[in-house]
């Protein structure tokens, strides 16, 4: 493992990882909202022979935790764009999970998918509100009026805003105990920035960008996952 830095466009420093040998197939693995590139741990003796792996956790996450500035999902796609230059990459494979999958059509939005070989989507839904037209977002109801709920009692009380939602997205109480000591590891001092990324998250609509995709992509969503 190599932990390196980098200066992204706005003049923040940020850290990513490598693993594996950089002759290899190069394949970045983009995590999602409150998450970091340590849940994929279990992946790595399964890619790192195969592929030179790339790992970045986004400002507020991870590593890169107490970074709060430009947390936005513009942002974070230059980040990966400035990675992908530093490393001096042509041609890239992609897994994005969640909020990740934003980034990459992000990404692809703005820079493009020329270097993109073959990109796998896990449990991400490229518009998350659902409306009258689009029923594929969120547990398949989740409405404007419910995001701003969400929103409303992230901001009042983070953690226990995010114990109530994925307490019933997980068909329980018994859960919320659970909940609570995994996500408080998660969670930085200041939660303002991962409020507003949530925001952002839920104001995109990336239909037109996958309509548009050429690059091979796999979709993956589990059994009882909050989507389709």
């Amino acid at each position: 493992m190599k932990v390196k830095k980098f200066n992204a466009t706005d003049k923040t420093n940020l850290n990513y990882l490598t693993y594996g040998n950089k002759n290899n197939p190069a394949l970045i693995i983009i995590h999602g909202w409150l998450g970091n590139s340590y849940i994929f741990d279990f992946l790595l003796n399964h890619l790192k022979e195969k592929y030179y792996c790339i790992f970045h956790d986004f400002r507020g996450h991870g590593q890169n935790l107490s970074i709060q500035n430009n947390m936005n999902l513009s942002q974070f796609s230059k980040d990966i764009n400035e990675i992908i230059k530093l490393e001096k990459i042509n041609e890239l494979f992609v897994v994005a999970h969640s909020m990740g999958a934003s980034v990459l059509w992000e990404y692809i939005k703005t820079f493009s998918e020329d270097k993109l070989k073959k990109v796998c989507i896990v449990d991400m839904t490229v518009k998350i509100l659902t409306d009258e037209n689009w029923p594929y977002g969120v547990f398949n109801n989740w409405t404007n009026e419910l995001m701003n709920d969400f929103l409303t009692r992230l901001e009042n009380d983070f953690l226990e805003g995010l114990v109530h939602y994925l307490s019933l997205a997980l068909h329980g109480e018994k859960n919320k105990n659970i909940l609570r000591e995994k996500l408080n590891s998660y969670i930085p001092e200041n939660s303002a920035g991962l409020i507003n990324l949530y925001k952002d998250i839920g104001l995109n609509d990336y239909r037109d960008v996958f309509k548009m995709m050429k690059t091979e992509s796999l979709l993956i969503f589990g059994e009882k996952s909050q989507f389709y």
